[in-house]
């Protein structure tokens, strides 16, 4: 997983995107959010259950169902997505301060909260809806916030064996994301 597959159809190749980094999603969607294919595929599976892919689809060529796709959340550092519900029950399993499931970055904290963005994905997802989403995913990711906590995780990560200075940390969602 996690790479751009091509399959040959006819004349025409149709690209099936697998990654759960949405820094490399995005590329196939252009600034209004659309996709920029009509023939994309999005398979992008859950890292952490490896059972369902995450709700966003090309509306074209399929629907999402409660059996096959799951509301999503990332990461605001690597921009890694998984299931909110997968991701919520890895946190918590972690004894220690968790990362990324897939990368293995330290997940970012503002002061003693694991900040994520907001859930994403809904199984009565229209083409608008979804636009209007990648294009929140586009502007959350870029945003200064954003950066900031890049930033704060990098020199964290840099400093490993300074962050027992940290707080404990509890599952919370920055209300400054919106």
């Amino acid at each position: 997983m996690g790479q751009v597959n091509q399959q040959i159809n006819s004349k025409n190749a149709n690209k099936t995107v697998e990654t759960n980094n949405f820094h490399q999603v995005l590329k196939y969607f252009d600034e209004a959010g659309k996709l920029k294919r009509k023939d994309t595929r999005l398979e992008i599976g859950c890292q952490i259950c490896l059972v369902k892919n995450l709700a966003l689809v090309n509306l074209e060529r399929e629907n999402p169902t409660p059996d096959t796709h799951e509301q999503y959340t990332i990461l605001p550092f690597c921009g890694h997505a998984f299931g909110h519900q997968c991701l919520d029950h890895w946190i918590d399993s972690q004894s220690d301060w968790p990362r990324c499931p897939t990368c293995r970055e330290l997940i970012y904290y503002k002061e003693d909260h694991i900040v994520t963005f907001d859930i994403q994905g809904t199984l009565q997802i229209t083409a608008t809806s979804q636009a209007e989403e990648i294009q929140e995913i586009r502007a959350m990711l870029h945003s200064p916030h954003c950066q900031e906590s890049i930033a704060f995780v990098k020199m964290v990560s840099e400093t490993f064996e300074q962050r027992k200075y940290l707080l404990p940390y509890t599952k919370y969602r920055d209300p400054d994301n919106k």
